[in-house]
């Protein structure tokens, strides 16, 4: 009998809590173009799979079903329309007496040590951060503890959110920063530096663990 595939882990440097895409329509047969995922064990895909297995324990049908309509932005198709049916069972063993798919002890063995990992990681990367604030750790920090208290509170954070905080706190407490030029544009002029898109998501991966 052929062996199912094992889960693939990868690095947790990167990505921890992810934001559900948004259900649509059940995806067309047109739709599922969009490219094949394998490494199912990130912090992109896993927890969304956890989670449909947690909301439909006794069906692995409709665990996928709920997975299927799932849309990321930018992306034709689901992320999961190449997940199967047997590569979930790779993964989980059903007990016989509630009749419900549980982890398989290895597997949950895996997602244990890569969340400590993640933890470790997020910590070391706030202690010591990289970049613009590479000399101002106070500042990354208190970018983080706003950002957490936004979450504990109940605000919903999204990327707007993240980079008008880290702003805000990089203007009460670093205003010369925005003076600093880190490159130059396609013609040639310097470039000073901002809180683009692409920082703040980088800031929240790293220093949070956010996607």
């Amino acid at each position: 009998m052929k062996r199912q595939p094992d889960v693939v882990f990868i690095s947790p440097v990167e990505e921890v809590e992810v934001e559900e895409p948004v259900a649509t329509e059940p995806p067309t047969k047109k739709s599922r173009c969009g490219g094949s995922y394998s490494r199912w064990g990130n912090f992109d895909l896993w927890p969304l799979i956890a989670q449909a297995v947690a909301l439909h324990p006794r069906s692995f049908t409709n665990a996928l079903n709920h997975l299927q309509h799932m849309r990321k932005p930018s992306r034709i198709g689901s992320p999961f329309d190449t997940l199967t049916i047997s590569t979930m069972k790779g993964w989980y063993a059903k007990d016989q007496g509630m009749g419900h798919w549980l982890l398989k002890d290895d597997i949950r063995e895996k997602i244990g040590l890569m969340e400590a990992k993640k933890v470790a990681q997020v910590r070391h990367n706030t202690e010591k951060p990289r970049g613009i604030l590479r000399d101002h750790p106070e500042t990354a920090n208190q970018i983080v503890d706003c950002l957490k208290g936004m979450r504990l509170a109940g605000q919903q954070i999204d990327s707007s959110i993240i980079r008008t905080t880290i702003q805000g706190v990089i203007v009460v407490g670093v205003l010369e920063l925005f003076d600093r030029v880190v490159g130059k544009d396609k013609d040639g002029q310097p470039v000073k530096f901002s809180v683009s898109k692409t920082f703040a998501k980088a800031f929240a991966q790293r220093h949070l663990g956010w996607a």
